[in-house]
């Protein structure tokens, strides 16, 4: 978008920080050129690309080129004519200060909108170097003690977790799976006392409907479980079941995976040890889910069943660093175990068999 100030402020300064300042310096030029032909909600980020522009000639020594850039924002009809070492008139000076002092007083009103109040940083900045190269620091400084106490004063009537969520809202339309997006939006619900909002979750109802991905339906997972607690069991399966029909998410591993340890977390070793074959089904190629039956659930298996799922990992050349003899020892569980053990599933040697069979038929 050629109008987009936010944009020609990151391309200069992706130029400038491959140390290629000349090529920086006509991007800025360029948009400082053209912007104010543009529509009235367009400028908005004038101020922040006049700040960066001119922090970036005070870092190359060009302190009459910053001056001039941080004058041309306070003009109406500024041209980049004026933007080189050259001394700025006092009368063009005094112009600027008196700009950036009602454009402080205008924006920080208590009255003045979110938008505003965000932009007052960098009209406070713009002020303070400008003041720091005509004058000193000290006047620089006071400039920011003010922006201090204005922020102090301002920030106890702004609504700062309302303000996130509606920034999020807006970050996961373009980013839906970003996990540090959601993962922030989770948390900003769920801390303090309060009853949590449900924007997440309406988020992640919606998102699940148009484009499902094992990411959002992880992050359902997770806010079942943590939202309240304790968590409801049913609704929380009844999640990872939904996830694991879902076309699009049937063959994730990870999902498949979480699942088995959330039945072997709540005792259901049982359901454990049906998912698992049903994970080795749908995830034929994968070696951690193979893996499961001889480490977290080798309880529930009987040694000829081990001995059953390792020749499918060697028909399927699936690599396995250590010898087979150490996954495959003595049989764990006998048949009297099965019996007094409810969580143990009595699987016969026929049912087993034919579900090997079905795997390697994929």
């Amino acid at each position: 978008d050629q109008m987009n100030l936010t944009l020609w402020n990151g391309f200069a300064q992706a130029e400038a920080s491959s140390n290629k300042i000349a090529e920086a310096r006509k991007v800025y030029l360029g948009a400082l050129a053209q912007y104010r032909t543009f529509p009235i909600q367009f400028r908005f980020d004038a101020p922040l690309l006049h700040r960066t522009f001119a922090e970036m000639e005070i870092e190359q020594g060009n302190h009459k080129t910053a001056m001039n850039i941080l004058v041309n924002l306070t003009e109406e009809q500024g041209t980049i004519d004026s933007i080189s070492e050259i001394d700025v008139p006092i009368t063009k000076l005094l112009r600027a200060r008196k700009y950036y002092s009602q454009q402080i007083v205008r924006i920080t009103d208590p009255l003045a909108s979110q938008k505003d109040f965000l932009n007052s940083l960098h009209y406070h900045v713009c002020y303070a170097l400008m003041e720091c190269l005509s004058q000193n620091i000290q006047q620089a400084c006071k400039i920011f003690e003010e922006m201090l106490q204005t922020f102090e004063i301002k920030s106890e009537s702004v609504n700062h977790g309302k303000l996130l969520r509606e920034v999020l809202d807006r970050a996961l339309k373009l980013f839906p799976n970003n996990t540090i997006f959601l993962l922030l939006y989770f948390h900003e619900e769920t801390r303090g006392e309060r009853i949590p909002p449900l924007g997440l979750q309406k988020f992640l109802k919606e998102a699940l409907k148009k484009n499902p991905t094992h990411i959002l339906w992880t992050v359902a997972i997770y806010d079942e479980l943590h939202r309240q607690q304790p968590y409801n069991i049913d609704r929380v399966r009844s999640l990872f079941y939904k996830s694991l029909e879902c076309f699009t998410t049937k063959n994730s591993i990870s999902l498949w995976s979480l699942f088995i340890h959330f039945e072997i977390n709540n005792g259901e070793l049982y359901r454990a040890k049906s998912l698992y074959y049903r994970a080795i089904r749908e995830c034929p190629w994968s070696k951690d889910l193979y893996m499961i039956a001889f480490r977290e659930l080798k309880s529930q298996f009987k040694t000829d069943e081990l001995d059953e799922i390792m020749n499918v990992i060697l028909e399927k050349e699936i690599r396995i660093r250590i010898p087979i003899e150490n996954f495959i020892t003595t049989t764990t569980t006998d048949d009297g175990d099965n019996n007094n053990n409810n969580n143990v599933l009595s699987t016969n040697e026929t049912e087993t068999v034919t579900k090997l069979t079905f795997i390697n038929t994929e």
